[in-house]
């Protein structure tokens, strides 16, 4: 059985781990519909499938953001399905 494996886009992982680190440094608890906001000019539709959840694995793994608990997904795409909160460290 072969397993889908997005190529690495790294435009885009360093535009997803700026604005991860730009929501950590704000000292609240986001989640990731935080990083779709229109202030970034982001959208899903124009990520890869996996490259957010990559993101923010490797910002927690470096120690930059951690879990801070879940909530419902504000995405209306979601269907209110939990979504993990981060805080900055």
């Amino acid at each position: 059985m072969t397993t889908y494996a997005p190529q690495p886009d790294l435009w885009t992982d360093s535009i997803l781990d700026r604005i991860i680190d730009m929501l950590a440094a704000e000292g609240r608890v986001f989640s990731a519909d935080d990083v779709w906001q229109d202030r970034f000019g982001l959208h899903p539709d124009n990520t890869k499938h996996g490259e957010l959840g990559a993101a923010f694995r490797r910002a927690a793994a470096e120690g930059r953001i951690v879990m801070a608990g879940v909530t419902t997904s504000r995405r209306p795409s979601r269907h209110g399905a939990l979504v993990r909160t981060w805080r900055g460290c």
